[in-house]
């Protein structure tokens, strides 16, 4: 298996579904510098394995519908640079939003919909101003004042609903022009 995805470094989209999965998997990855995008759905497995930050150039990770996988935040997503878009709904994440995601100020979507994440969403979310999509629904133990997310001008659709988020949402609105969808 580790000769064959070494091969694969010119192939730019990796994708997986609905297979067995488990960390060493992930490790194989490592051989891979130049994938832009990976798409691992449906997976079963114990967490979300910290290898896939020697991927780089990676700027798309669509983790979502990945209830078999469990854990805290993936911790590799913070020595990822390049990442714009990061779908990790629909998982069994649980414990809090790292505050490094504020670092990755290049995402323009976030979607953490449906997880067990939990406490305070952290101040440095505001720092993600190119944010266009932002998907943070029905994390029951989400807290936090929406202000936050007044910074967030390019934003086009958000999702907060099923949360314990406190603040005034007409302020909040109106800092957002681009705002079409809001739940």
């Amino acid at each position: 298996t580790t000769l064959m995805l070494g091969k694969l470094s010119t192939f730019n989209r990796f994708q997986f579904r609905s297979i067995a999965f488990c960390s060493s998997l992930a490790f194989y990855f490592i051989f891979v510098y130049s994938f832009s995008v990976i798409s691992l759905e449906g997976l079963k497995g114990e967490h979300f394995p910290d290898e896939l930050r020697w991927l780089g150039q990676l700027d798309t990770l669509h983790m979502h519908y990945n209830a078999g996988i469990t854990g805290e935040f993936p911790k590799g997503l913070q020595y990822m640079p390049n990442m714009k878009i990061v779908g990790l709904h629909y998982c069994s994440l649980r414990g809090r939003i790292p505050s490094w995601i504020g670092d990755l100020t290049g995402l323009t979507t976030l979607a953490l919909g449906d997880n067990q994440l939990e406490g305070d969403v952290p101040t440095s979310i505001s720092k993600l101003r190119n944010l266009k999509f932002l998907a943070l629904d029905d994390n029951s133990g989400l807290t936090g004042n929406m202000n936050l997310f007044k910074t967030m001008t390019q934003l086009e659709t958000l999702y907060l609903e099923g949360n314990t988020l406190e603040g005034n949402i007409d302020g909040m609105l109106e800092a957002m022009p681009k705002l079409v969808e809001f739940d």
